[in-house]
C-alpha cells in the first residue's frame, strides 16, 4: 500500500511540475485555462499579474509537501529547506527558459514573485510543522522527590 501511495504521489508531483512548466512557457499564461479552481477565483488571480506567480509557487510548493506527506516521505528541517531552494532555483530556470521564446521574456520581477510565493508556502508551515514537533514531544519524567531528612 505504501508503494502505491508514493506512486500516486509521485505522480501528482510530476503533473504539478507539468502545470507550471505549461503555464510558465505559454505566450498568454492563465491560471482559469487549468480549471482547477472556481472560474472568479482564477480570473482574480490572472488580472494580478504578480499574483500569478505568487500563487502559482505557493500552491507549488504546498502540493510538493503535501505529496510527500501522503507518500509517507518524512522531510525533515533540511529537506524542506532543500525543497524550498530547489523551487527557487526552478523559478531562475523557469524564467531564463523564457529567453529563447519568441512570445516571452525573462522579467527579475517575476522570479521575486515566484520566491514570494514560495516563502509564503515555507515559513508558515515551518512555523506550524515545529510547533507540532514541539507537542509531540514526550513530557519529561517527573523528578523525584528529596529524600527526607531524618534528622530531627
Amino acid at each position: 500500500m505504501r508503494r502505491v501511495r508514493q506512486g500516486a504521489a509521485l505522480l501528482a508531483a510530476v503533473a504539478a511540475l507539468a502545470a507550471i512548466l505549461f503555464l510558465g512557457l505559454m505566450p498568454r499564461p492563465e491560471i482559469r485555462t487549468l480549471g482547477l479552481m472556481p472560474e472568479d477565483l482564477a480570473r482574480f488571480i490572472d488580472a494580478q499579474y504578480t499574483g500569478r506567480h505568487v500563487f502559482g509557487f505557493l500552491a507549488f510548493h504546498l502540493a510538493l509537501l503535501g505529496l510527500a506527506a501522503l507518500g509517507g516521505l518524512a522531510l525533515g528541517p533540511a529537506r524542506r529547506i532543500r525543497l524550498a531552494a530547489g523551487l527557487a532555483g526552478f523559478a531562475i530556470a523557469l524564467e531564463l527558459g523564457q529567453l529563447p521564446l519568441p512570445h516571452r521574456s525573462v522579467n527579475f520581477s517575476d522570479i521575486l514573485a515566484s520566491w514570494a510565493g514560495i516563502a509564503l508556502a515555507f515559513v508558515p508551515t515551518e512555523l506550524l510543522l515545529r510547533a507540532l514537533a514541539r507537542l509531540r514531544r514526550p513530557a519529561p519524567p517527573p523528578t523525584p522527590p528529596p529524600p527526607a531528612d531524618h534528622a530531627a
